[in-house]
């Protein structure tokens, strides 16, 4: 099954490692350093336009993947639960 993300693009719900709200990530954390690390690397994806809400975490075994979405998290862990498996 996959989660979609926006703008067309989804990801495999067992690749994904974590979901997290960038409005309670301080800009001074640990959370901004990876995200950083991660675009250094180039494996960070924004996924639509306008003000990012959240960022999702992906590993297909091979490498991992940074999503940044305009959607919240609260909404896409709502579109992983179980009524949709």
């Amino acid at each position: 099954m996959y989660i979609t993300l926006g703008s067309s693009v989804s990801v495999k719900k067992r690749d994904v490692i974590g979901i997290f709200d960038l409005d309670t990530a301080p800009a001074d954390s640990q959370v901004m350093e990876f995200l950083k690390e991660n675009e250094k690397k180039k494996n960070v994806t924004v996924v639509g336009d306008g003000i990012p809400k959240a960022f999702v975490v992906t590993n297909d075994g091979k490498e991992t993947r940074v999503y940044i979405t305009t959607i919240s998290a609260s909404s896409i862990k709502g579109r992983n639960s179980n009524e949709y498996r």
